[in-house]
């Protein structure tokens, strides 16, 4: 026995196999998946949080939450400059009503070079004692990174006291 084929009529689909979906669905996952990845690479800058420090060579902005017992501190670090700094560390300090260190946490930039706006986020498991915390941060203005006439590789320091006001 001899099988024909089928033959379609214009505008007849039904039980016709469809050319060119498997490709277009492809087309349609690939293109969502890039465009996912591109918005998720958006880094606000320091300005768009509620606190914030700068100075020289670097300029940070954060913000402060509380989730259990924990205090988070999630923000952004930046050279103005677009110096390449180094070596970027934080340390969040819970002081008592005394000015005494009860508790700390550290933590580093996503990055190991910080130019850009590089996200960072510090937790602290708080002792109980806590009336405020403060943020340190230490960093290098690494290599090819300074201004004319060469660069301080020293560790640079700094620290903004009651950095998450309305938090004990």
């Amino acid at each position: 026995m001899w099988r024909t084929r089928k033959r379609y009529n214009a505008g007849e689909t039904e039980g016709r196999p469809q050319r060119g979906g498997a490709k277009r669905v492809c087309a349609l996952t690939l293109t969502m998946i890039v465009l996912s990845g591109c918005a998720g690479t958006m880094v606000p800058m320091p300005g768009a949080f509620p606190q914030q420090y700068s100075d020289l060579n670097i300029a940070l902005g954060w913000d402060c939450s509380r989730a259990g017992r924990a205090v988070t501190v999630k923000g952004v670090a930046m050279s103005p400059e677009l110096l390449n700094l180094t070596n970027v560390q934080f340390t969040l300090y819970g002081m008592s009503a005394q000015g005494v260190q009860v508790s700390q946490a550290q933590g580093a930039p996503q990055s190991y070079v910080v130019t850009d706006s590089t996200p960072f986020t510090v937790t602290l498991q708080p002792t109980g004692g806590e009336i405020r915390y403060d943020l340190a941060f230490t960093y290098t203005i690494g290599e090819g990174g300074g201004r004319k006439g060469g660069f301080d590789t020293s560790p640079q320091n700094g620290l903004k006291t009651n950095a998450c006001p309305g938090l004990k």
